[in-house]
């Protein structure tokens, strides 16, 4: 059974630290005010409101209820000379971080009062806090310094990350030791499975599992079971000193492999039913491509399904032919069989230039293990349309172009200029605007980058009065989610 199945595991996962028994605290707030003593007339909170653009607290908005969101903080490790690295802010806003940042590094250490220097730690400092529904300059008195478990086999780590990577390595090992091989057949399971896991290092070090989904339910109860015996903590988590509770949420990435060629046969034919390793354009490529010779140019980042896509012209003749093959060799050699294929036999019944079209020509399986399969109809993508007039482009990039240039324009017109300072023009503003398009035609903004808080609170207003765009995009002739980014620049 150990043969059947070789299990590969990555590791990537963010932490935060809960609260400390010993002292009775309702919840993790009030263990950070406790150690942190937030004030704003102190000596860091006097350096702040020196250093930091008043205008950018002002337009600070909270875009939700949530205690996490209602303060910012700024966090940094040390390194063996007690150097600052990693030096991070939680603010949503680039701009406001930046100014953050800047400061920090400006500001003596020595005035902070560190009663622990190590690199095992992770330091935190509070910067601002919420008051009513203004954002004030509020920092800590007393800095926290959170150090992780160690766990047996760990104990020569000398650097929090260090530390971290070590619980990595014991994790993979123990999924990989534990997993059920029978689950693993039972759901058909080949190459890359990813699991979201999280769980709870208390202040005794035991790990507790917490309530968490994946794909299916059996995986769910498969991944508690494995967690539920993982060793106790020879040295718990801490904050400032006493034993505390880490919370720690993984993404966990399994490479499943097989010797089984049965096994693996079956897999894959139950993933995709649409591809058919003797359709007609599937035995063509195998004619003048073996599957051997395309792993040789496979690279570890290229994505599992390889395709090629192209549009028509108005004459129905094949424009701007490629695949999304990372390597330019491959590329250029599938490109050059699929234009030797017959275009007739390429069962394209919607003959439209505003339409993509893809066709699935190989998948990269486990290990590398390329099969030649094909869809023998198309699987057809459409831009969105801002509104009528754009029907009227010539092409996919045309109406793209169209979609992006309309949205600009709205925005552009409708900025209010005035929040726009003599200081912004001279330096340029430049932004870039993550616009989402749902379903149902309706405009959503994900992120502004490189902003303040008052543009980004304007690119808000802007979009939420946007009405719909007339067709969202489509893909195998659903509508779907699609997001823009769009540049602005003043």
């Amino acid at each position: 059974m150990k043969n059947l199945l070789l299990i590969i595991l990555f590791f990537h996962f963010s932490i935060g630290f809960s609260q400390t028994e010993p002292k009775s605290f309702r919840d993790k707030f009030e263990e950070f005010e406790y150690y942190a003593k937030p004030s704003t007339t102190n000596d860091l909170s006097r350096y702040f409101k020196r250093n930091i653009d008043y205008a950018l607290l002002e337009n600070y908005k909270f875009k939700d209820t949530l205690r996490k969101n209602s303060a910012v903080v700024l966090s940094f490790k040390l390194d063996k000379n007690n150097s600052v690295i990693d030096l991070e802010v939680s603010s949503p806003y680039s701009e406001l971080n930046f100014v953050i940042k800047k400061a920090f590094e400006t500001y003596d250490l020595k005035n902070i009062n560190i009663p622990e220097k190590s690199p095992l730690n992770n330091y935190i400092l509070q910067i601002l806090s919420r008051e009513g529904n203004k954002m004030i300059v509020n920092c800590s008195s007393d800095i926290i310094y959170d150090r992780f478990p160690v766990f047996e086999g760990c104990e020569s780590s000398s650097t929090f990350s260090e530390n971290r990577s070590c619980l990595n390595a014991l994790l993979e090992e123990h999924f990989g030791k534990n997993i059920s091989t029978d689950l693993i057949k039972k759901k058909k399971i080949l190459g890359r499975l990813l699991l979201k896991p999280e769980f709870m290092v208390t202040e005794s070090g035991t790990v507790e599992k917490v309530k968490w989904k994946t794909a299916s339910d059996s995986l769910t109860v498969e991944t508690n079971r494995i967690i539920a015996f993982f060793p106790k903590a020879k040295t718990p988590p801490t904050r400032n000193g006493n034993p505390t509770r880490l919370y720690i949420k993984e993404f966990v990435d399994l490479e499943i492999n097989s010797a089984n060629e049965n096994y693996i046969e079956s897999t894959i034919k139950s993933k995709d039913t649409t591809l058919n390793p003797n359709s007609e354009l599937a035995l063509h490529f195998k004619k003048f491509i073996k599957e051997q010779e395309i792993s040789n140019y496979i690279l570890p980042n290229d994505k599992p399904i390889i395709n090629i896509s192209f549009s028509l012209d108005k004459n129905v003749k094949m424009l701007n032919i490629k695949s999304n093959a990372k390597k330019q060799e491959i590329n250029e050699k599938l490109v050059e069989v699929f234009k030797k294929f017959p275009f007739e036999k390429l069962n394209i019944k919607s003959q439209n230039v505003l339409e993509t079209y893809y066709y699935t020509i190989f998948t990269v399986e486990h290990n590398k293990k390329i099969v030649i399969h094909c869809n023998e109809n198309p699987d057809i993508f459409s831009e969105s349309y801002f509104d009528q007039r754009c029907e009227k482009s010539s092409s996919p990039e045309d109406l793209k172009f169209c979609f992006q240039e309309k949205i600009t324009n709205q925005i552009v017109k409708n900025f209010d200029t005035s929040l726009i300072t003599q200081n912004d023009i001279n330096n340029g503003i430049r932004l870039i605007c993550i616009v989402q398009i749902n379903v149902d035609g309706t405009l959503s903004r994900i992120n502004a980058m490189n902003t303040n808080p008052k543009y980004s609170n304007e690119l808000d207003r802007i979009i939420k009065k946007m009405p719909k765009v007339y067709r969202p995009a489509y893909w195998k002739g659903m509508p779907i989610k699609t997001t823009y980014a769009i540049p602005i620049s003043f």
